[in-house]
């Protein structure tokens, strides 16, 4: 059963007092609105943000630091290649191989590296040295060797060869010299001399006109004129 409105603005029957919110609905004081509350997520709330942090400087730094100790590094390192390779590293040596090089002769002191020589003569067209024979004939030089350094150095095999005129090498025989040499050193100590006989396989009917001194195997050497 329903009532006809008040005329005189009263409330229905179940109805609020006007001006009262409906049963349920949040009361909502000062002019009847929602007091503030957090932002929506997501949502910019204008308050307790941080700017952006600055990007730091310092690892550019670093890495220029590093790429310009390496250059550094690189071109000492050519540097120093360099430098060896011009015979900085020895002082020493003083002539190169048997093409344009400084020439000794006979009975006179030439030097590589560490070792002084001397040769004092030759003799060729011998066929064999006590057991040891000639494939044509054996040319023998006499040669006085002074070791002017501080460490022993050793007598190797690929230290001399033999050239003619028509600039033909001829190798050394280690067997046939260490036969012929009387007491034959491994090695020269620092200080002391030593006398040996370098004999080099000769081609029958040549000549050597120079032979090449060395004080290791790979260094340029010297030649002494011997005829």
């Amino acid at each position: 059963m329903s009532y006809p409105p008040d005329p005189y603005g009263q409330p229905q029957y179940g109805q609020p007092p006007y001006g009262q919110p409906q049963y349920g609905q949040p009361q909502y004081p000062y002019g009847n609105q929602p007091p503030p509350g957090p932002a929506p997520y997501g949502a910019p709330s204008g308050y307790g943000q941080l700017p952006p942090p600055k990007k730091s400087s310092g690892g550019v730094i670093a890495i220029g630091i590093g790429v310009a100790l390496l250059a550094v590094c690189l071109v000492c390192g050519i540097a120093g290649a360099i430098y060896l390779a011009n015979g900085g590293g020895n002082e020493a040596r003083d002539t190169a191989g048997p093409g344009g090089e400084r020439t000794g002769r006979l009975n006179e002191p030439v030097k590589d590296g560490d070792l002084e020589w001397t040769v004092k003569s030759g003799e060729c067209g011998k066929t064999a040295i006590d057991y040891v024979k000639a494939a044509q004939q054996f040319c023998v030089y006499q040669v006085t060797v002074k070791n002017t350094g501080r460490a022993p150095v050793p007598r190797g095999l690929g230290f001399y060869e033999a050239y003619d005129a028509a600039g033909q090498m001829y190798e050394f025989n280690l067997l046939a010299s260490t036969t012929a040499t009387e007491n034959d050193p491994r090695e020269f100590a620092p200080g002391a001399t030593a006398n040996l006989s370098l004999v080099f396989e000769v081609a029958t009917g040549a000549t050597p006109t120079k032979i090449l001194l060395r004080d290791s195997t790979g260094a340029d050497g010297v030649t002494v004129a011997v005829r």
